[in-house]
């Protein structure tokens, strides 16, 4: 709560405060469950997906009568199974099949489906070369203080 408590807004990304950062980057499983005595279990058919990926997000999305998931200003011509995303600008594809490409005001993805976790080979690759596109987890303030 503290790190939700210590949030700031940087357009439309939210920065979680410093407890967030603090934190270890283990699984609910490893962190919670695995060390409680108090849990419980339930059996739920939800249909639970863990949508951590562009590819993933596709499958649960609705889909066009071509397979396709498209988002904002997008124009598709003979694409079949992909996920097309706009946020800042008109996206014209042709021709796509299994493809996700997702355009935001500072940078374009064009990626085949089955590939879209190697996304974050090319956003470590962006951060080791300081990129201004990748949004890290530092507030503005500390940004500027590190230039």
């Amino acid at each position: 709560m503290r790190a939700l408590g210590e949030a700031t807004v940087d357009d439309d990304f939210t920065r979680l405060g410093s407890a967030f950062l603090e934190c270890p980057s283990d699984s609910i499983d490893y962190a919670v469950m695995e060390k409680t005595t108090k849990a419980a279990v339930v059996p739920l058919d939800a249909g639970w997906s863990d949508v951590g990926s562009w590819s993933a997000l596709y499958d649960v999305l609705e889909k066009d009568a071509d397979g396709n998931v498209a988002r904002g200003d997008v124009v598709l011509e003979g694409c079949k199974a992909s996920y097309v995303l706009s946020t800042s600008r008109l996206v014209a594809a042709i021709g796509l099949e299994n493809f996700v490409v997702i355009e935001t005001a500072d940078a374009v993805a064009v990626l085949p489906r089955h590939d879209a976790q190697r996304i974050k080979v090319v956003v470590d690759r962006l951060k080791s070369a300081g990129r201004a596109e990748v949004r890290d987890s530092a507030t503005p303030a500390a940004r500027r203080a590190e230039e």
